[in-house]
């Protein structure tokens, strides 16, 4: 399992194998990213780079290709026929040996830090959050999703199946889809944490389901399960679809333009 890097790793593996992922939106997508060996330059696939022979318009076809070689010379044959001449020898090696480099990531050895199989579950989850300090800025929300992700992956679940669910419609059953709003997980969650805890802070949301007592500030195994079997019993009732359709009535009642 991974614990920090996911993003990396996935856009990496995206791009090495061309298999699609999953946005935000929880849509399929393909990474492609261009490349021109001959400026030793990438660049964002649109019309004029995928009708230009300069570009490679997806850098995946490089590394899903049998051999460097075939690769290559089919590159510079595109891109002299195109220019109606014949390259110089110093343009064609800048070229092969840009694609050599762009072909030799496959091999970059990476440093990974792999933690012991018998370290405690919160410590891991502490990790995590003290690794991401200096990476992508992360929010109390995404802390109280990893520490569900250790203690209640079934709970995670719930709110990203919720939140994906609110943006398709289901003709064969009930579902929380609506035209108007498509809440996130950390969003749902954050409705959670207050109607459980009565808390609107999410940084104390944190604090309490890692099990600390916030009078006496001590942290305990035996609080941090009573704390996630509240939170668990909270959730049921704001994913509930009969709360979230009344919710919705209310909006539209109040004048909100909810048509």
């Amino acid at each position: 399992m991974i614990v920090d890097g996911q993003q990396r790793l996935t856009s990496l593996y995206a791009v090495l194998t061309g298999r699609p992922i999953v946005d935000e939106n929880w849509q399929k997508q393909t990474v492609e990213i261009a490349f021109n060996p001959m400026r030793s330059e990438f660049g964002v696939a649109d019309a004029a780079i995928r009708k230009d022979p300069e570009w490679v318009a997806n850098v995946t076809e490089l590394f899903k290709a049998g051999g460097d070689y075939a690769f290559i010379n089919s590159y510079l044959q595109r891109v002299s026929a195109r220019k109606g001449q014949v390259l110089s020898e110093e343009d064609r090696n800048a070229a092969a040996a840009s694609i050599g480099r762009l072909k030799g990531l496959t091999g970059f050895q990476f440093q990974a830090i792999i933690l012991s199989e018998e370290m405690e579950a919160e410590e891991a989850a502490e990790i995590f959050v003290r690794t991401n300090s200096k990476g992508v800025e992360l929010n109390q929300a995404d802390f109280i999703l990893t520490l569900m992700s250790v203690y209640w992956d079934e709970g995670r679940k719930q709110l990203e199946t919720f939140s994906k669910d609110a943006r398709a419609p289901n003709l064969t059953s009930a579902s929380p889809f609506n035209p108007f709003i498509q809440p996130s997980p950390d969003q749902l969650l954050r409705v959670g944490i207050a109607f459980g805890f009565r808390r609107g802070r999410m940084r104390d949301g944190y604090a309490i389901l890692r099990g600390r007592d916030l009078k006496t500030s001590e942290y305990t195994a035996v609080a941090r399960d009573e704390n996630f079997r509240s939170l668990e019993e909270a959730q049921a009732r704001v994913l509930d679809l009969t709360n979230w359709h009344e919710f919705l009535k209310c909006l539209a009642r109040g004048g909100l333009p909810f048509g």
